[in-house]
């Protein structure tokens, strides 16, 4: 029997895609059983046979993968990989946080914390994420903490947007609705570490989050009910605790694609509890030092939390601040209160602003006007910045401590990635939750840290 090479070419064109099905769960393609025929039969050698099974199974796996071109791949900042039609989109990436600081303590602190006194190194933090979007509507993250010597679970929800009035949804792991400087990722913080009152911030916990813009992202909303999991991501008691937090917050003035701008908000959220042990614990301003504030264990059926929030960009020039207070229902010694605040500000001294991302109202990355190159005599950006801030835990019976930090930054961005911090941090503690005498131990601490910081 005589067969042409164009009906042989036919033949195996019209059955490779017949053929896929087969493939997928490891049968002979219909093509392969034509090349077998061929050759047996003696129309083709083996050398030509080999030759178009090659060529016949090429094909095969072409018409089961997705276009190339239907992706496109990207690199900003992180690895992005997204479907031309939209339907999907992956960015993968992280950042590191590499940190040094040589600390000094006066000796009435010293003998109450032992360690305070020295220089350390860590790692401050090693993050990794991947998260994405599916058909336009659905989006996820999961990002995984490595620093510290532990793997710790950080981000990890999933939500939908586009849906009306309630804008997007997320369930999952994640941080509660609550102030502009916690919410704000620890990656475009002004200063190496956040504000004294960060100490009544909540913790990532696991829970329900709806969040939706208003009047041209002039105004946001959020709220949220958790679980109080913290790092784990993990709950389960007989008793009903649980957190109910919201945000609200308005820009009265944007300008300039927010070269010009003023911010305003006001968050809460209450700690429903069932006799559960409440502490709070704060360092300085500076990760490697001691925990000077310590209220110890305070057993309590709740507590409230209020941040008032207000901020601004003018040019390079840049504000922030926040009030925070707590007031915590203590079974033993009664309701007892906590509060404290921020007032911290920055400039550019290469022209650069301040971003803002008016989609949650927070803080963004900064963006070099010039990145660095020195043979073009581009050097990056360069910023400026101080703040104040005060804590106090020492009210009525609640024997935390309470003190005053005030810190001075130089921050230089190399590029939109790569980022170079100094500080300078003095704390000056008018009394302290440690040592014998909780409330009459006092000092100060200063301290020289900086950071390198990538995010990829």
């Amino acid at each position: 029997m005589q067969i042409s090479r164009a009906a042989i070419v036919m033949v195996i064109a019209t059955t490779t895609v017949t053929g896929t099905a087969a493939a997928a769960d490891n049968t002979k393609r219909f093509g392969e059983e034509i090349l077998d025929i061929l050759k047996e039969d003696g129309t083709i050698d083996q050398a030509r046979y080999q030759e178009l099974r090659a060529k016949e199974a090429e094909e095969a796996r072409a018409a089961t993968s997705p276009d190339r071109d239907d992706w496109k791949i990207s690199y900003r900042d992180a690895l992005t990989l997204e479907r031309r039609d939209g339907s999907a989109k992956i960015s993968i990436g992280g950042r590191l946080q590499a940190d040094f600081a040589t600390i000094h303590v006066t000796d009435a602190l010293e003998a109450a914390v032992s360690g305070g006194d020295g220089e350390g190194v860590e790692l401050r933090r090693a993050r990794f994420y991947m998260q994405g979007e599916l058909n336009e509507r659905i989006f996820w993250k999961s990002q995984i903490e490595f620093a510290k010597g532990a793997v710790v679970l950080a981000d990890a929800y999933i939500g939908m947007k586009g849906l009306g009035a309630l804008g997007s949804v997320k369930v999952g792991h994640m941080k509660e609705p609550f102030s502009l400087e916690e919410l704000t990722s620890s990656k475009y913080i002004t200063f190496m570490e956040r504000s004294l009152p960060a100490v009544f911030d909540s913790a990532r916990d696991f829970g329900l989050n709806f969040s939706n813009t208003l009047f041209d992202q002039r105004m946001t909303w959020a709220a949220a009910i958790m679980a109080p999991t913290g790092p784990s991501g993990f709950s389960f008691s007989s008793s009903a605790d649980f957190n109910a937090g919201a945000r609200v917050t308005g820009l009265p003035i944007y300008r300039d694609a927010g070269r010009r701008l003023l911010h305003l908000g006001f968050s809460g959220i209450y700690k429903s509890r069932d006799g559960t042990m409440f502490r709070f614990r704060r360092r300085p301003e500076i990760h490697l030092a001691k925990r000077y504030y310590d209220t110890g264990d305070l057993s309590s059926d709740g507590a409230g939390v209020i941040a008032v929030e207000l901020a601004g960009v003018y040019g390079s020039f840049h504000f922030a601040s926040e009030w925070k207070q707590t007031w915590i229902d203590e079974t033993t010694l009664g309701r007892q209160v906590g509060f404290g605040g921020y007032v911290s500000a920055g400039y550019f001294l290469t022209g650069e602003h301040r971003p803002y991302e008016t989609s949650n109202a927070t803080w963004n990355r900064v963006e070099p006007i010039e990145p660095f190159d020195p043979g073009k005599g581009q050097w990056g950006a360069f910023e400026i910045a101080t703040r104040y801030s005060h804590l106090d835990l020492d009210r009525d019976e609640l024997k935390g401590g309470s003190g005053q930090d005030i810190s001075w930054a130089l921050n230089w961005y190399l590029y939109s990635s790569l980022r170079i911090s100094t500080n300078y941090v003095y704390a000056d503690l008018k009394s302290t939750g440690v040592g014998e005498d909780r409330t009459r131990t006092k000092g100060t601490v200063h301290a020289f840290q900086t950071r390198v910081q990538i995010e990829f």
